[in-house]
């Protein structure tokens, strides 16, 4: 996969990469927790 090697040897992409992947995450884990609050109610 190019894009996995260019991610293993750009350091600068693979910081933008992760940290995009990070706060998809993040958010993703957000709207789960929201998801469920609304559900013990």
């Amino acid at each position: 996969d190019p894009t996995l090697e260019a991610l293993a040897t750009d350091p600068e992409k693979r910081k933008k990469y992760l940290s995009t992947q990070y706060e998809y995450v993040l958010e993703h884990y957000e709207n789960i927790l929201r998801a469920f609050d609304k559900y013990k109610d």
